[in-house]
């Protein structure tokens, strides 16, 4: 049933609730009818809930992306600014952007201890 995804299980669980109903006075009815009712509404409710958070964060996420895009743009642009004051010399150019240049090791991870050499 959870492999349908959660609207088709909460359509489901909504279904056998009114089969439950057809007749309320069964055990099976009497038993079941109020554990899947609750558990079925809170389903409901967390879904709504998850739904409605990822609309909201959608227009959050697209500014961070245009954000990103407008910043790599002027770091293009600084970057052939600076190739051509130094043209010839991208080491020096590099000096000024490697603030801004992501690397593979954190600044907070310590470095690995040298290896000891025995005699």
């Amino acid at each position: 049933m959870q492999k349908f995804g959660i609207e088709r299980e909460i359509e489901s669980e909504r279904a056998w609730l009114v089969e439950l109903a057809r007749c309320p006075s069964e055990p099976l009815a009497q038993t079941w009818t109020p554990k899947m009712k609750t558990a079925t509404d809170d389903l409901e409710m967390a879904f709504n809930q998850c739904n409605d958070t990822v609309k909201a964060l959608g227009p959050l996420q697209t500014s961070v992306v245009l954000l990103i895009d407008d910043v790599n743009r002027e770091l293009d642009r600084l970057e052939g600014d600076l190739k051509k004051l130094f043209p010839g010399q991208p080491d020096r150019v590099a000096s000024y952007l490697a603030a801004a240049c992501r690397s593979s090791s954190s600044s907070d991870d310590p470095a690995p201890a040298p290896a000891q050499v025995t005699k």
